[in-house]
């Protein structure tokens, strides 16, 4: 109970005022661009999905009167999901990914629980296709239309949380995660599955609620669902009586000038605390709309 009190109130230090303090405590400067991440794999894709997006928005503002009320809310969730991706990505979590299992495991959290579910909650797709060009679009819902059945079955949450869930347990194992702090190809890979999954998982949520009267309780409960095993992985990783991963093992540039492994500890608390605390909120927000769902329905029957 005394470890879990001390690396509490690191995790509450980190998060709050402490992420410059971490950075003058490690080896590499940050603050210097050679330290960014400049891999055309990470700013490439986002810089191109964010023209596109910005581009597609601007064309259903002008051709649809009735988007203008929600165009400044979509246009803001979508901006601050950028600035979480550039922090996770870019600068400076993925440089201090490298020398803390902790920083790393901010990374995860910052991609999983909180850029995806807020890119889904700009509503992209519409803006995206709108901003291909007609012929594409009249292919685009053709084909989309012809594969409606398979994306029925791709988008049920029983689905989509298998498949998120199991990816977020494999790359955690020791070997797969080893491999991609030292090939940088498998890092990228590693980093577009989870950030992928997570996508898919929340928009199988969104259109569950959707769908039907009772989605949103659904989606509450797959939700609970995930937190219970990063809850029990972020454990597992907490109570480990030795370092999981010879990489952090023998670094010696941990912040806070931790022990590997306390920084290992630290990592399974925030998988553990601040992660189970965002699916928490997110789960209370389904129950919330599940419960508004049925309080209209209740009111149509009535009336």
């Amino acid at each position: 109970m005394r470890y879990l009190v001390r690396l509490s109130a690191i995790v509450i230090t980190y998060m709050s005022v402490a992420l410059p303090n971490a950075i003058a405590h490690t080896d590499t400067n940050l603050l210097s661009t050679q330290e960014w991440t400049f891999d055309p794999w990470v700013w490439l894709p986002i810089s191109i999905g964010s023209l596109w997006y910005f581009k597609g928005s601007w064309m259903l503002r002008k051709k649809r009167s009735s988007i203008r009320a929600n165009h400044l809310r979509l246009l803001t969730t979508f901006g601050v999901a950028l600035i979480i991706l550039f922090f996770a990505l870019i600068w400076p979590l993925d440089k201090l990914s490298t020398v803390s299992f902790a920083a790393h495991m901010i990374q995860h959290m910052l991609l999983i629980v909180i850029a995806a579910p807020l890119l889904i909650l700009a509503e992209p797709s519409v803006a995206l296709i709108m901003a291909l060009p007609q012929a594409w679009r009249r292919s685009f819902s053709a084909l989309h239309a012809r594969l409606r059945r398979i994306r029925r079955i791709f988008l049920l949450p029983q689905t989509t949380f298998t498949v998120h869930a199991a990816i977020i347990w494999i790359w955690h194992a020791p070997l797969l995660f080893e491999l991609a702090l030292h090939w940088q190809w498998m890092h990228a890979i590693e980093h577009f599955t989870l950030f992928g999954s997570a996508l898919w998982f929340w928009t199988s949520l969104k259109r569950a609620g959707r769908r039907s009267d009772d989605g949103y309780g659904v989606g509450a409960l797959w939700i609970l669902a995930m937190l219970i095993h990063t809850g029990l992985l972020g454990a597992l990783i907490t109570f480990a009586r030795q370092p999981l991963y010879v990489h952090y093992a023998t670094s010696d540039s941990l912040l806070f000038s931790l022990t590997p492994l306390e920084d290992q500890q630290l990592a399974g608390l925030l998988m553990w605390i601040p992660v189970g605390i965002c699916y928490l909120l997110a789960g209370i927000l389904f129950a919330l709309a599940w419960l508004k769902s049925a309080e209209d329905e209740d009111k149509q029957l009535f009336y």
